[in-house]
This record gives structure tokens, sequence and C-alpha cells, in this order.
């Protein structure tokens, strides 16, 4: 993600429908938010009520400041995806996450 990007409603649509354009069936996911300064509420909204979401297997966040920390630890705890999601802040780290997440295959997480 380029650096000081501030994150809109129209962008996170265009963003999940390049990766439904480009997946067949499950994704494994890296967002790199490194470059982030802001994420709008209807951002996140829109992020988190995609349809998007029934073809994610798991969601690695990259972060690399503290903005982009906050932000990532908000849209895991607050928006509750259901798919796997975990923070990093090391890019090796999150996509050997990512691979060990697809060994156990495809799962349904329940929203509480």
């Amino acid at each position: 993600m380029r650096k000081g990007l501030e994150l809109d409603p129209v962008k996170v649509v265009e963003t999940l429908a390049a990766q439904l354009s480009l997946t067949d069936g499950f994704a494994l996911v890296l967002v790199d938010i490194r470059g982030m300064i802001s994420m709008t509420r209807r951002a996140m909204h829109a992020a988190s009520n995609s349809p998007v979401n029934d073809s994610t297997a798991a969601m690695a966040i990259l972060a690399g400041n503290p903005v982009s920390t906050f932000i990532g630890n908000y849209f895991i705890r607050c928006s509750r995806p259901p798919y796997p999601a975990r923070l990093f802040h090391d890019e090796v780290e999150a996509r050997r996450w990512l691979l060990e997440e697809i060994k156990g295959g495809p799962r349904v997480v329940a929203n509480d």
C-alpha cells in the first residue's frame, strides 16, 4: 500500500472487486497497511460487510506504524471478520501464518 493512503469506501469496494476477479474459490489475503494513515468508519463497514468475505480463507494484516497497528487491531476486534485474521509486523511471519492456515482448510467462524 502506498504511503499516506487514506482509505475510503470507494477504494475498499475497488480493492474487494479486484480480489473477487483474481480468485477462484478461497483466497489467502495479505493486506499491507504499513503506509495507511487513516480509514473512515464507512470504509471499515464496507470491508467487513462485503460478499468477498465468503471467499476469504484467512487474512494477514501487515502493519508498520502505530496508526496502521491501531487500524488493523480495530478491524479485527470490532469488525469481527468471518475468517481467521491476524495482525503482523513482519511480512515473512505473515506469509508463513497464511500458509499454515490454508493447511487447516476452509472453516466457518461463527459470530456471537
